[in-house]
């Protein structure tokens, strides 16, 4: 069976540490043939150092790129997903945040695209990043599905706001994301919109499931010690957020290699029916962020309860470094 295009897809808004992670370590990590893969990268309008050049680097690799002149915060997100879409040219669209980082090495890739073309008519999405320990153990209705993939019958039927691998015919059906939305998140946003029209269709609806990978290729990136990455909404950077630490200059998590023995011992030992990401992440110079039971904590800064210490002004952002507490607050969490 010969391997379709692919259409790899990045958003990014004033997060460039971020996105080179999720770019550099796609790159790294995946054997797709190149020649059948194509990139794109839209950035919405930011004024981080760094990022024009590195866009102008990625352009000159190949890769097309979109840089917006102005800011809209509650419809640029869906925004860049339709700009991805309208000129996708893959059999299966991957359309990344640009917030999680890449860590297996190896044929994952492949192994999606061989089963979800094994089992198209039923596959609406398949999930890229790891979850958390508790989500996956409250996962009461998963079955295997084939050697290296799971479906919760009592989950949803499909993720609304990409970081997972979309079928083409899944969004030439549903169509393209809402960009008349009056916020980024809370009801009346793109993610909400797509999956009601996701919800309302009647063959995805009734005919159609997400599938979970038994071992994740992905993980998202989290620099802030109380559980979350450094989120942009509005005209607000919120959480801590720097570099990573690794020699490579986009790692934050160690790679490892699909047929490496230390990934073996993972999946044998993980907890519940895929591996979460207390049992996938290990963090290159730096804490995770776990309560005291071993669990991954997930505290996302809400804007309408942050305090002044727990943002940025994005007009004012200019260097990829921890923008909302000291550097000797943050070497003291590294080193603890």
């Amino acid at each position: 069976m010969p391997l379709p295009v692919i259409t790899v897809g990045f958003v990014n808004c004033n997060r460039l540490s971020y996105l080179k992670s999720c770019v550099e370590s796609f790159e790294h990590c995946s054997s797709y043939p190149k020649n059948l893969l194509q990139f794109v990268l839209v950035d919405n309008a930011s004024t981080e150092t760094g990022t024009s050049e590195y866009l102008d680097k990625k352009q000159k690799e190949g890769f097309t790129v979109f840089k917006k002149e102005n800011r809209d915060p509650s419809n640029e997100f869906a925004t860049g997903l339709n700009t991805i879409l309208s000129i996708a040219e893959g059999d299966f669209l991957l359309p990344l945040q640009g917030d999680m980082q890449f860590v297996l090495k190896g044929p994952w890739l492949e192994n999606y695209v061989k089963f979800m073309l094994e089992n198209k008519e039923w596959v609406s999405c398949a999930t890229l990043d790891a979850a958390r320990r508790v989500t996956n153990l409250a996962r009461t209705q998963c079955i295997m599905v084939g050697d290296s993939f799971v479906v919760d019958y009592a989950g949803s039927i499909i993720v609304g706001a990409g970081d997972v691998v979309y079928p083409r015919w899944i969004l030439d059906r549903i169509g393209k994301w809402e960009t008349n939305n009056g916020s980024h998140e809370g009801g009346d946003d793109s993610e909400t919109k797509f999956l009601k029209k996701a919800y309302s269709d009647p063959v995805i609806s009734k005919h159609t499931k997400m599938v979970y990978p038994v071992t994740p290729p992905a993980i998202a990136i989290y620099t802030d010690r109380r559980g979350t990455n450094a989120r942009v909404r509005g005209n607000r950077r919120y959480g801590d957020y720097w570099e990573p630490k690794s020699n490579d200059g986009f790692s934050y998590y160690r790679v490892l290699d699909t047929k490496s023995t230390a990934l073996s011992e993972i999946v044998a030992n993980k907890a519940a029916i895929v591996v979460s990401i207390e049992e996938l992440a290990q963090p290159v110079g730096w804490n995770a962020p776990l309560d005291e039971c071993g669990n991954w904590l997930k505290n996302p800064i809400r804007p309408e309860t942050a305090i002044a210490s727990d943002f940025v002004e994005l007009d004012h952002a200019t260097a990829a470094v921890c923008s909302t507490c000291g550097d000797d607050d943050v070497e003291e969490w590294l080193k603890s």
